[in-house]
């Protein structure tokens, strides 16, 4: 090979571990904020599955998470029960945006017909706490509306009312 040959082959060889290590460098940044937003859903749903089951069991919605035996809360998720207890409204604060898209469930979503990317997609439920894997950066917030809280809310009230109307004596 004559020497301009080689300093070109040179040149190439540098120019592709100069781009090799700026694409390491980027993928390093973007991995800190993601890892952490994975940490946060993870513990989230968690708190969701407690919350929910606490619900269920006991018929109320409690005035703090430590109320339902839930400790140890991230500072990126807040709690705060509605004061006419029949809602709460539960926010959790991402770094960064998420399609919800999980590679490792593309086998099972084809076999099962399932969308979302997993267990997200499009869930519009508001009567059960749900975190659902598409989030946009920045806080994702739910009112959450217990159905047979509200519904025993409803009958109280309805009761109220027929005793009001018919019990005057």
């Amino acid at each position: 090979m004559k020497s301009g040959s080689i300093t070109k082959y040179k040149f190439g060889l540098l120019a592709i571990a100069i781009f090799t290590v700026a694409l390491l460098i980027a993928v390093i940044i973007q991995a800190g904020p993601t890892k952490q937003d994975t940490q946060t859903y993870n513990k989230a749903t968690n708190i969701a599955n407690s919350l929910n089951n606490y619900i269920d069991t006991n018929g109320i919605i409690p005035n703090t998470l430590g109320d339902a035996g839930i400790y140890n809360i991230p500072s990126t998720v807040s709690y705060q029960p509605n004061p006419d207890g029949n809602s709460y409204k539960f926010c959790v604060d991402y770094k960064t945006t998420s399609s919800g898209f999980d590679s490792a469930n593309v086998a099972g979503d084809l076999v099962t017909s399932s969308e979302g990317g997993g267990s997200g997609g499009n869930y519009t439920n508001n009567t059960d706490l749900y975190i659902n894997t598409s989030h946009k950066k920045g806080e994702n917030c739910q009112t959450i509306y217990p159905s047979y809280l509200n519904n025993i809310y409803n009958n109280q009230n309805n009761q109220n009312n027929y005793n009001n109307t018919y019990n005057t004596d």
